[in-house]
C-alpha cells in the first residue's frame, strides 16, 4: 500500500472523501433510493467501521459491501455480508 493510500485511512478528511466516492458510486446503483438516504446510510456504515482503532487497509471495499447491503435490505432483498473464502462453522456453516 502507498504511503498516500495509507494516509488515506487514518485522516477523517481522508475517510470522508472514501465515504464520500462510495456514497457516489452507490448512488449509481441505486437510483430508486433518494441520494440523502443513501449518503446517510453510507456514513454510518463508515463510522461503525472506522471506529476500529485502525481502519484496515480494505476499508473502502469494507464499506461498499456493507452499504450496497443495507441498501439492498431497504428494497427488500436481504443478503448476508460474508466472504467467498469465509472459514466454515461446524455447527453454523460460514460465519
Amino acid at each position: 500500500m502507498s504511503k498516500h493510500a495509507a494516509d488515506r485511512l487514518t485522516t477523517a478528511s481522508g475517510l470522508r472523501a472514501i465515504a464520500d466516492a462510495v456514497s457516489t458510486a452507490l448512488g449509481d446503483d441505486h437510483p430508486a433510493i433518494a441520494p440523502p438516504i443513501v449518503e446517510s446510510v453510507v456514513y454510518q456504515a463508515a463510522a461503525e467501521l472506522a471506529g476500529r482503532s485502525h481502519p484496515p487497509a480494505d476499508f473502502p471495499s469494507l464499506l461498499r459491501r456493507r452499504a450496497h447491503a443495507r441498501l439492498l435490505a431497504m428494497q427488500g432483498t436481504l443478503t448476508p455480508i460474508q466472504a467467498a473464502d469465509a472459514p466454515l462453522s461446524p455447527r453454523l456453516g460460514r460465519f
